[in-house]
């Protein structure tokens, strides 16, 4: 019931060893001259055949597809094992799409877990994820605060923010031409991130023209970009 997600070979100075896929279930790699680690990650299989246990989640909306793979990532609800809405159509915050970037990226632990300059994130026990996947966003550059004190955890992030965080994450690769939305233009702080965006499938334009880069992005909206991204 589950597959590979991610598989790592690295040698005793913690040095990635090169592996070769043979087939889906075979990998090789030549053994250096020291002890090696093999570590390996799995992700329950979704059958989207299947209802998910989300009262708002229908089988055929768009996002359905999206809303699976995110609950095997455990990035809404325990597994599977959550019944009632999933608030699907409920504006995703900025907290929200940090710790779904953090989750998706191992949920490392911040370089300087002391410093938090947020006054409206708490350095609670209970809300430790919470703040280490925002010091661990700005640290890495994903993105910043709102001011110097503040994170504004719960503003809803608009599309061009969203497909940003994504483009500093996937780090900022070089991007030519533009999207040919009348809405984006080049020199634009997310003009790079948004024709990435669209030629790696992650989203595409409200229409031929329009990108709508301040439209507000739903849950169920990021959950189908980090989808596209990540799976």
């Amino acid at each position: 019931g589950y597959e590979l997600d991610e598989l790592t070979v690295t040698d005793k100075n913690g040095d990635t060893v090169k592996m070769k896929k043979v087939s889906d279930t075979k990998y090789t790699f030549t053994m250096p001259a020291s002890k090696v680690t093999v570590e390996a990650d799995f992700v329950k299989v979704v059958d989207a055949s299947e209802d998910l246990p989300f009262a708002d989640v229908a089988e055929d909306a768009y996002y359905y597809d999206a809303v699976a793979w995110a609950t095997c990532q455990q990035l809404e609800g325990y597994g599977m094992d959550v019944f009632g809405p999933l608030d699907v159509d409920k504006g995703c915050t900025r907290q929200e799409i940090v710790e779904y970037l953090w989750k998706l990226s191992g949920s490392p632990q911040p370089a300087d877990i002391d410093n938090n300059p947020f006054t409206d994130i708490s350095d609670s026990i209970s809300n430790r994820d919470a703040r280490w996947a925002v010091q661990w966003a700005v640290e890495t550059g994903v993105t910043s605060g709102t001011s110097a004190t503040t994170f504004s955890p719960n503003d809803t992030v608009t599309r061009a923010q969203a497909v940003t965080f994504l483009y500093r994450l996937a780090g900022t690769p070089s991007v030519a031409g533009s999207t040919g939305f009348a809405d984006v233009p080049a020199g634009n702080w997310f003009a790079d991130a948004a024709v990435w965006a669209v030629k790696e499938g992650i989203t595409k334009g409200t229409s031929d023209t329009t990108f709508t880069p301040d439209q507000e992005c739903t849950r169920g909206e990021i959950l189908t970009f980090l989808y596209r991204q990540f799976s």
